[in-house]
């Protein structure tokens, strides 16, 4: 058994971190699946509640290694 970590730079703020492909928030730029960081994430978060938007919720494990096989 072993984990599988995605690198990738943040769509936003360009810094590279891990994260779970299939679970990570992301948005599609020109058809392709563009990772979010967490700090991108929680900035958004606050500028989505002032304008009385959801916030963003990363699924459980999103920045999180993926166990596989």
């Amino acid at each position: 058994m072993g984990y599988m970590t995605a690198i990738g730079a943040c769509y936003g703020c360009k810094r590279v971190f891990g994260f779970n492909a299939e679970l990570v928030p992301s948005i599609i730029i020109n058809g392709v699946r563009e990772p979010i960081c967490r700090s991108c994430v929680d900035a958004a978060n606050l500028k989505r509640k002032e304008i009385g938007n959801e916030p963003i919720v990363p699924l459980p494990g999103a920045y999180e290694p993926e166990e596989c096989m």
